[in-house]
């Protein structure tokens, strides 16, 4: 039987390793914007205003 202690812990532990992946997934993304060009937030804009109007 799980008690609250024990469903915290899995929760606490559930949610580092997320933090982790996340830490993880923007460092590996900062590094392929330099590649791409993308130097600040008016980059990024402009990237989501391109691969919307493609979906369109």
């Amino acid at each position: 039987m799980d008690t609250m202690s024990d469903r915290s812990e899995g929760e606490r532990a559930r949610a580092e390793r997320a933090l982790a992946a996340f830490k993880e997934a923007q460092e590996a993304f900062i590094g392929v914007a330099a590649e791409v060009g993308i130097e600040d937030e008016e980059d990024v804009v402009t990237l989501v205003k391109q691969v919307r109007s493609k979906q369109a």
